[in-house]
C-alpha cells in the first residue's frame, strides 16, 4: 500500500514539474512570432489542466488522510481487544492460581481444557501484537508520504504562481510597447499629413505666382504691340499730314523730328522697363523653382516614415486646392502694368495733340 501512494505521488509530482516546465517555456519563448496567440491558449489550456490536476492530487491526498484516520481508528480498536485479551488472560492465571490452591479436587480434564484456551488466547494476543506493530509501522510510513506529498504540493504551487506572475508581467509589458507604438505611429502620421498640406498649399500658390506672371507678360506684350502699332500709324498719318503742308516745313519738319526723337526715347525707355520687369520676373521664377526643389528634396528625405496618403488623394487635393486662386500676385504685379499703361496713354495723347 505504502509503494503504490509513493508511486502515485511521484507520478503526479512528474507530471506537475512538466507542465511548470512548458509553461516556463511559453513564458519566455519568442513573443513576436505568428504562433504567440496559439501558445497563449496552450498556457490557458495548461493553466485549467494544472488546476484540474491539482484539485485531483487534493481530492486524492483527503481520500489517503480519511483512510489513515479510518487504520488509525482499526489500530485504536486492535489495541483495545489486545489489552483486554490481556486482562482476559491474567484473568485466567490469577483464576487458575486460585483454582489450583482453592480446588485441588477437580479433574485434570478442565485443567487441561483451561490450559488449551490460555494457550490459544496467548497465541491470539501475540498475533494481534504483531499486526498492530505492523500497522503501526505503515501508520508511520503512510505520515512520511503525507508529508513529502504535502512539500511537493507546496513547492508546486509556489512554481506555479511564480510562472503566473512573470506572465502576468509580460503581458503588461507587452501593452505597454503597444500603446506606444500606435502613439508614435499617430504622431508621426499626423506630422507627415501637415508636412503635405504645406507641400500643397506652396505649389497652389507657385502655380498661381506663375500664372499670374504669364498672363501679366501676355498682357503687356499686347499693350506694347498696340501702342508700337499706334505710334506708327500716329507717326505715318503726321508725316502725310506735314507733307501735305506746303507753308512751315522746315520748322514742321524739325518738330517732327523731335517729336520723333522724343517718341524714339520714350519707346526705349518703356522697353527698358519691360526688359528690367521681364528679368525681375525670371529671377523671382527661378527663386521659386530652387525653393520649390528644396522642398521636393526634403519630402525626399521623409521616405522612411509610412505611405499613409495615397497618390491619387493628393491629385484630387491639389486639383481642388488649385480650383481657388488668390489676388496675391495680381496685386503685386498689377502696379507696375498700370504705370506702364498710363505712359504709354500719355504718349498717345502727346501724339493726338502734336498733329490736330
Amino acid at each position: 500500500m505504502h509503494n503504490d501512494l509513493t508511486f502515485i505521488s511521484w507520478s503526479a509530482y512528474e507530471r506537475t514539474l512538466t507542465l511548470i516546465y512548458y509553461c516556463r517555456y511559453l513564458t519566455y519563448g519568442d513573443h513576436d512570432s505568428p504562433e504567440s496567440r496559439s501558445l497563449a491558449q496552450q498556457n490557458v489550456d495548461l493553466r485549467r489542466r494544472l488546476d484540474e490536476e491539482q484539485a485531483s492530487y487534493r481530492r486524492k491526498l483527503t481520500a489517503y488522510q480519511e483512510g489513515q484516520q479510518r487504520q488509525a481508528q482499526l489500530v485504536q480498536k486492535l489495541q483495545a481487544k489486545v489489552l483486554q485479551y490481556k486482562k482476559r488472560c491474567g484473568d485466567l492465571e490469577q483464576m487458575l492460581e486460585t483454582s489450583n490452591g482453592g480446588h485441588q479436587d477437580e479433574s485434570s480434564s478442565n485443567l487441561e481444557d483451561a490450559l488449551i484456551r490460555l494457550e490459544e488466547e496467548q497465541q491470539r494476543s501475540s498475533s494481534l501484537s504483531a499486526v498492530n506493530a505492523m500497522l503501526r509501522e505503515q501508520l508511520e510510513q503512510a505520515g512520511l508520504a503525507n508529508e513529502a506529498l504535502s512539500q511537493d504540493i507546496r513547492r508546486l504551487t509556489a512554481d506555479w504562481t511564480k510562472a503566473r506572475e512573470e506572465l502576468e508581467q509580460k503581458e503588461s509589458d507587452w501593452r505597454r510597447e503597444e500603446e506606444s507604438f500606435h502613439s508614435y505611429f499617430s504622431s508621426e502620421h499626423s506630422r507627415l499629413l501637415m508636412l503635405w498640406r504645406q507641400v500643397v498649399g506652396f505649389r497652389r500658390h507657385v502655380c498661381e505666382l506663375k500664372s499670374a506672371t504669364e498672363r501679366d507678360l501676355s498682357d503687356m506684350r499686347n499693350e506694347l504691340a498696340r501702342v508700337s502699332h499706334s505710334s506708327q500709324v500716329s507717326c505715318a498719318g503726321l508725316s502725310a499730314a506735314l507733307q501735305s503742308r506746303e507753308g512751315g516745313a522746315a520748322l514742321a519738319l524739325e518738330r517732327e523730328k523731335a517729336l520723333r526723337v522724343q517718341l524714339e526715347q520714350q519707346l526705349k525707355e518703356r522697353v527698358a522697363e519691360m526688359m528690367n520687369l521681364q528679368t525681375r520676373t525670371d529671377a523671382e521664377r527661378s527663386e521659386l523653382n530652387v525653393r520649390s526643389v528644396t522642398v521636393w528634396t526634403s519630402l525626399t528625405d521623409l521616405s522612411w516614415l509610412p505611405r499613409c496618403i495615397s497618390v491619387r488623394n493628393v491629385q484630387s487635393e491639389t486639383s481642388q486646392l488649385l480650383k481657388c486662386p488668390t489676388d496675391k500676385t495680381l496685386s503685386i504685379l498689377n502696379p507696375f502694368t498700370f504705370g506702364f499703361w498710363i505712359n504709354l496713354v500719355t504718349i498717345a495723347l502727346c501724339v493726338v495733340r502734336e498733329v490736330f
